[in-house]
């Protein structure tokens, strides 16, 4: 989505440990903070599989909720009205290429964590 927010507005890009539904894909970041904490043990997994974007909804939907709730929210709102609805049209049809059966599913990487605490 934020490729296709890239084509209305200029997006700045994010330092690496900036807050954001993306932050911790790096485990250089995560497992750290964690030994921080005081966990130990720690173990990592990956799985790669499906998951439904917005918790399992159309496309339109779908692209509210990231027009509304990822990295180029910001410079979206500010550009106005027009271009924030164009580009989340936008987000829409690239969203609907994902879609079956009414619900928006893409590929996903995700690392799944556990460990102990002290």
């Amino acid at each position: 989505m934020l490729d296709v927010a890239k084509r209305f507005v200029d997006v700045p890009p994010t330092e690496r440990d900036t807050p954001d539904p993306f932050r911790y894909a790096d485990l250089d970041l995560m497992l750290p903070l964690l030994k921080d904490a005081g966990f130990q043990n720690i173990e990592t997994k990956e799985w790669r599989g499906k998951l439904p974007v917005g918790g399992g909804v159309n496309a339109e939907t779908a692209a509210n909720f990231a027009a509304n709730d990822f990295a180029a929210n910001e410079s979206l709102r500010a550009a106005g009205e027009t271009v924030f609805n164009e580009a989340k049209a936008a987000m829409a049809e690239e969203l609907r290429k994902y879609e079956v059966d009414g619900v928006v599913m893409m590929n996903a990487y995700v690392h799944l964590v556990s460990g102990s605490a002290n």
